[in-house]
């Protein structure tokens, strides 16, 4: 029985003659290498300047643009909230936080790295909208919301004791419509919750942002981006570890600079009044020589 040639991958790529003979496929010669003077040509050909494959040339722009090589950040047009990181920004599919998926955040104590890296992102997404915040470990700093902008009136702290009230919370949140950002603490969740907060969150239009335990790094996840955060010891700074994202992976570890806003002015104060000299705090002090003392008076 003859031997079939597989149908051409793209248009144009017809066998020419002599490709098969009697079932047999005839192997071509191989093209001698390129002239010095014709290098740049070829590496044009075959590696365009924008790292795509010439293959995807060749493909209706339409699908073309639907194709994702592993070596890139990101594949189609992502959705995305600018994180307030420029440095962090850059390393991110669609420069921020993904909306309509699932991020974790992996901090190793709840409640303290993760309000410090989102809210500069809650700060500019809408403000009006509210913010559901579920089973935060502690209740959260008001005064530090209200030094990125943010209205209290917009948080909406939802406390579930169970796991299984937390998971039902996080999914109902992730399906609701005009809201800013959804985060969950979900200390104890398996796959196959993950997996349904996934795709509770994959119509959404604002990010879902969940929240576990640094060593759940080594726990397998639906979630298309997975960040660990931790303090720079001694300093407000934070340092992120970027595990999963679509693209190449990302091995080493990014600083970010978590001053809150009018804190550069502050300390431009508190240098100003340290250079004037010292300065008391508390009731006045009489001059003794002017007034006398205390026993002086009493003696008079």
């Amino acid at each position: 029985m003859p031997r079939q040639l597989p149908l051409p991958l793209f248009p144009g790529d017809q066998p020419e003659d002599g490709d098969c003979a009697d079932g047999a496929v005839t192997p071509k010669p191989m093209a001698p290498p390129p002239a010095p003077g014709d290098d740049a040509a070829s590496v044009a050909d075959d590696h365009p300047p924008d790292g795509r494959h010439a293959l995807l040339r060749r493909l209706p722009s339409a699908v073309a643009s639907a194709v994702w090589i592993g070596n890139e950040i990101g594949g189609a047009p992502v959705a995305a909230l600018s994180t307030g990181f420029a440095v962090l920004d850059q390393e991110l599919p669609g420069a921020g936080w993904p909306k309509g998926a699932l991020t974790e955040l992996l901090v190793p104590q709840a409640a303290i790295a993760e309000w410090r890296l989102l809210l500069p992102a809650l700060a500019s997404a809408q403000p009006k909208a509210p913010i559901i915040a579920i089973s935060p470990p502690h209740v959260p700093f008001l005064g530090g919301m209200r030094r990125y902008g943010l209205n209290e009136a917009a948080l909406i702290v939802v406390h579930a004791e169970k796991p299984t009230q937390r998971l039902w919370a996080a999914e109902q949140a992730a399906r609701a419509e005009g809201l800013r950002a959804v985060i969950a603490w979900l200390p104890n969740v398996r796959n196959e919750q993950l997996r349904r907060l996934q795709a509770a969150a994959a119509d959404s239009s604002f990010p879902v942002f969940l929240v576990r335990p640094d060593a759940a790094q080594s726990e397998a996840s639906p979630a298309p981006l997975r960040v660990q955060v931790r303090l720079v010891p001694g300093k407000g700074d934070l340092e992120l570890h970027i595990l999963k994202r679509k693209g190449a992976s990302h091995d080493s570890w990014l600083r970010l600079d978590c001053d809150p806003p009018g804190f550069e002015r502050l300390l431009l104060q508190g240098r100003s009044s340290s250079t004037a000299g010292p300065r008391h705090v508390g009731p006045p002090v009489l001059d003794g020589a002017a007034h006398g003392t205390g026993a002086q008076r009493a003696a008079a």
